[in-house]
């Protein structure tokens, strides 16, 4: 394969790769504010902020593959990585990302429950000392 064809089809993958985190990370915030909704004021400035971080990683990437050049093929492939890990990706890891949050969520309760159980049996027993 010739230095320029491997060059062109490097500059392809990483765009591809990039698309599909950018889709990654935009799952990650949804799942977020599905299940914490936010109010609107926060609500927006995250989406804000997640253009930002995508915009900013887009352009990173578009100097670290081809040291700024915009090709259209780039373009392609950013929307096909976003594309591939939407209708591919997208179910699996937003079913394993819920799955994992519900086991963190509830081990963090439980370890929540350990470590206020002899604090109130404390209050409790200081109450019961007062009572009498």
């Amino acid at each position: 394969m010739s230095t320029f064809v491997s060059q062109q089809f490097f500059e392809f993958m990483v765009l591809l790769y990039g698309g599909i985190v950018a889709a990654f990370v935009y799952d990650v915030l949804k799942l977020y504010q599905n299940k914490f909704k936010p109010q609107t004021f926060f609500l927006t400035f995250q989406d804000i902020l997640y253009w930002i971080m995508t915009t900013s990683m887009v352009i990173y990437l578009l100097y670290y593959s081809s040291l700024g050049q915009i090709k259209g093929y780039m373009a392609v492939a950013f929307i096909a990585g976003c594309s591939i890990y939407k209708w591919i990706l997208s179910k699996m890891i937003q079913t394993t990302m819920i799955t994992i949050a519900g086991c963190l969520f509830a081990f963090l309760k439980r370890l929540k429950n350990i470590l206020i159980f002899p604090i109130r049996n404390i209050i409790k027993m200081k109450n019961k000392k007062e009572e009498i």
